[in-house]
């Protein structure tokens, strides 16, 4: 038998589906007499839910501001419910989000007043989805979901984070932006001729067979948009051939304060600790993804 009282009100709503339509057997009849009553203050719940309605603001200090609102004709089933214990929280996420986050509610909401304002985090989104719950006793309700488009400040401007050489006629650069659907990277010779262009959705790229003469500029900028664009200017050095170079395999991963490489790529269990290499991330700050790259490829 469900445990919760919202397994337990669902369970009893399609049951009575199925007797109203002559489908439920003797056995579910008595199943159906025996779950018990849902408790009133549960019920008073998901009505207030139900009717619950909310506008959506964007304030660049404090994060997304939420302004929870009920009529006055819900105010008496507000003074009942809220004498229990019960708490309030905002549940919210990105388009892009599959998971919801939660965020706590001060302990007198709608005790005082028909409204409750909340902050949840900036999101990385075009809009936002925002429900409210109410936890009695181990259960959660939440009302239906509201979605709100976002009207977010401009987006960071495209910096240049690094770039390397890596071979005699190839070149990796890298870039900083905020989250983007892709990213137009443009190759031109210094006499501002076209070699190459291409759409990306990463945030580094691996320049190959570039010309040893008269090379060249790269052009990074958004492929969707107007606007913020970095300008690279691409030397290449001579590389002298070594035949000292190891080629095997490396595995390259990171904990969030450092860079370690295993020995053996073929160590599954990790019997053996992974080095630290000698990298040291600004003062205050994590390692959150890296980007490997060989001759070939990255």
């Amino acid at each position: 038998m469900p445990g919760s009282r919202s397994e337990q009100l669902d369970l009893r709503r399609q049951m009575r589906v199925l007797a109203s339509s002559g489908q439920l057997s003797a056995g579910m009849h008595r199943r159906l007499r025996h779950l018990p009553a849902p408790d009133p203050r549960f019920l008073r719940a998901r009505t207030l839910l139900n009717h619950v309605s909310v506008s959506v603001a964007v304030d660049e200090t404090q994060g997304i501001k939420l302004v929870w609102s009920l009529e006055e004709a819900y105010s008496i089933i507000i003074r009942e419910i809220t004498a229990a214990d019960i708490r309030w929280i905002v549940q919210s996420r990105g388009d892009n989000s599959s998971g919801w986050q939660w965020t706590p509610t001060d302990s007198k909401a709608f005790r005082e007043s028909l409204q409750l304002t909340s902050f949840v985090p900036l999101l990385q989104s075009s809009s936002a989805q925002v429900r409210l719950a109410v936890e009695w006793r181990s259960n959660i309700i939440v009302s239906r979901t509201f979605v709100s488009q976002l009207n977010s400040k401009a987006p960071r401007p495209i910096t240049l984070s690094s770039q390397l050489q890596i071979a005699a006629n190839r070149y990796v650069v890298c870039w900083n932006a905020d989250s983007r659907e892709e990213f137009k990277v443009v190759l031109t010779s210094l006499d501002s001729k076209v070699i190459s262009t291409v759409q990306t959705k990463a945030s580094c790229h691996l320049f190959k067979e570039l010309p040893t003469e008269n090379c060249c500029r790269a052009t990074i900028s958004d492929a969707n948009a107007e606007g913020s664009e970095v300008v690279v200017k691409i030397e290449l050095a001579p590389v002298v051939s070594s035949t000292g170079v190891s080629l095997e395999s490396k595995l390259i991963f990171t904990n969030g304060t450092a860079l370690l490489r295993m020995a053996n790529t073929n160590d599954f269990l990790m019997l053996a600790d992974p080095e630290v290499l000698k990298f040291q991330p600004p003062t205050e700050k994590n390692i959150t993804g890296g980007s490997l790259f060989s001759i070939r490829s990255i």
